[in-house]
């Protein structure tokens, strides 16, 4: 007695269709990943580029600004004027024209209490003591070509200077 009777399919036209089909979804949808992942990877690189390059403009900011502090004095802007940007200066007009940097101008801190920092080393017996007399700034570093900026608050010391003891020496 026979339940079930074996059937074959005589009719297998199309089946590689749907197997390429298939294949084919498979390839396209891997494409579009590893397509996704790539350029994801070269945007995260621009922009660390253009964060070093910001950051590079605004280190070359504070080493301009640390040249030339001198407390009380109006810092005059440098001559490079950054091209497109107002109030941004350039830090190389031949190595790197599109990285720029901006400073604001020092002031004494509010806060903190003394107007003068004391120097470990710097005290003699004859009772002067020396220090450094603090600012506040900060700098801005900005590159064109990446459109990236960077702001960094920078705390500025001038001296030695004397104590309330002794003479003023600079």
């Amino acid at each position: 007695m026979i339940l079930f009777k074996k059937s074959k399919i005589r009719n297998e036209h199309g089946f590689a269709f749907i197997a390429a089909l298939l294949a084919m979804l498979i390839m396209v949808s891997l494409g579009v990943l590893i397509f996704t992942l790539t350029t994801r990877d070269v945007r995260v690189t621009v922009k660390l580029m253009g964060e070093k390059k910001a950051f590079s403009g605004a280190e070359h900011g504070i080493h301009w600004l640390m040249q030339q502090y001198v407390p009380g004095i109006v810092l005059a802007n440098p001559a490079n004027a950054c091209p497109g940007n107002g109030g941004f200066f350039q830090v190389s007009s031949v190595g790197d024209p599109s990285t720029c940097f901006s400073f604001v101008q020092p002031t004494q801190p509010t806060s903190g209490g003394s107007s003068m920092i004391p120097l470990a080393g710097y005290s003699n017996t004859g009772g002067s003591n020396f220090g450094l007399t603090p600012a506040d700034s900060g700098v801005t570093g900005f590159n064109t070509a990446y459109m990236s900026k960077i702001s960094i608050n920078v705390g500025l010391g001038y001296g030695p200077v004397g104590g309330a003891e002794g003479p003023s020496y600079q």
